[in-house]
């Protein structure tokens, strides 16, 4: 996991706090806290449930662009390695292992995008062997170097700029429900603290998706541009953006209007905005940001609005963000999802995220279904 949930679980982001985590999850054999360029820490347990903690400092990327997506380059790294019998997950051995995710990692970070480096790999044939080479070769060298330019990997432009299928990306989402409600307090009981406390977090899932669900219908009731949205939403192809956990979801209101409305959709990060540079006349984009404030949404909209897209749909956490307001200044429709506190599960804020998109993109017979069961 990443060292903010890590801080949000046990309210401490260090090596010491590590003792803590050995008490509640007692049978965890591995555990690996990625903390940005500080590196990685966590333990790794024995055979006889004994307990080693490591620390391990980033390797230096010589040329960083873009650190999005080293964290899913590095556990993908330790996986392969574990998976495929390179090395044994035991006391001993962790260092070899982290040293060569953190090199995949690092080189990662050379790149524009999240997953340019693991399409650079697809188009030369990189193998696994041939990649945890590379992760090898990084960490001998004690810096990470490429000479390929930052942007390879990113896809070029088409004639019409994009093609509509999904992708296939990580599910890593959003925030926690704050227990307000009598019916989350008692989801949030002492009976559910401590070792139970996951489980608890995991019942309270569905609350926030269910109720955004609800909330962003009435909001469109409301709107005053209602015909016009449910006009575009049926005959316009739909291009979704969003990055990180946003993504995430921007993928699954690809999948919703395509294969259950049978409309063209596509989904993709903001940064494959940035080769295109003739108007985009034809499209009705949908940005999805949980909090509003992310540098590389609020370029993706700017880009928008350069390249002549006059109208669009917006949705966000925050009536008060940067995205929010400019997308109101420019007559854009933003709805507004309801906020959660981030969380050790992350997942409420994307359910939540996915309840909006329901409302306003699900077919009617699945509209039908989910108001019967809401």
């Amino acid at each position: 996991m990443n060292s903010r949930i890590f801080k949000t679980f046990l309210k401490r982001n260090d090596i010491e706090s590590i003792d803590a985590f050995l008490e509640i999850f007692e049978r965890v054999k591995l555990l690996i806290v990625t903390d940005s360029e500080k590196g990685v820490y966590g333990f790794i347990r024995g055979p006889r449930l004994e307990s080693y903690k490591f620390k391990y400092p980033a390797i230096k990327c010589s040329r960083l662009c873009d650190t999005a997506g080293a964290g899913d380059v590095l556990i993908a790294a330790i996986l392969a390695q574990i998976l495929n019998k390179y090395i044994r997950l035991e006391i001993g051995f962790e260092e070899k292992m982290l040293s060569v995710a953190q090199g995949l990692a690092s080189l990662g970070c050379s790149f524009y995008g999240a997953r340019s480096f693991s399409r650079i790999l697809t188009a030369n044939k990189v193998n696994t062997d041939d990649a945890l080479a590379l992760g090898v070769e990084v960490a001998n060298n004690g810096q990470a170097f490429s000479s390929l330019p930052p942007n390879s990997g990113i896809p070029e432009p088409f004639k019409f700029p994009f093609r509509f299928k999904a992708y296939n990306v990580c599910q890593i989402c959003g925030e926690q429900r704050t227990p307000e409600t009598k019916r989350k307090k008692s989801l949030t009981s002492k009976k559910s603290a401590g070792k139970n406390r996951f489980g608890a977090e995991l019942a309270e899932a569905l609350i926030p998706m269910s109720e955004t669900y609800s909330q962003v219908q009435f909001q469109l009731q409301n709107a005053k541009k209602k015909d016009e949205i449910e006009s575009m939403v049926k005959s316009t192809p739909l291009l979704f953006i969003g990055s990180g956990g946003s993504l995430s979801a921007a993928v699954f209101g690809e999948e919703l209007v395509f294969s259950l409305c049978g409309n063209p959709a596509r989904a993709i990060p903001p940064y494959e905005l940035e080769p295109i540079r003739t108007p985009l006349n034809n499209i009705f984009p949908v940005l999805i940001s949980y909090r509003g404030s992310n540098p590389d949404i609020l370029r993706a909209f700017d880009k928008l609005r350069a390249l002549r897209v006059s109208d669009g749909l917006v949705f966000t956490s925050d009536p008060d963000s940067e995205l929010s307001k400019r997308a109101s200044d420019s007559g854009w429709q933003v709805f507004i999802v309801s906020q959660h506190r981030q969380g050790f599960l992350s997942i409420v804020g994307y359910l939540a995220t996915i309840g909006a998109l329901l409302g306003i993109f699900a077919p009617i017979y699945l509209k039908k279904d989910l108001d019967y069961r809401i």
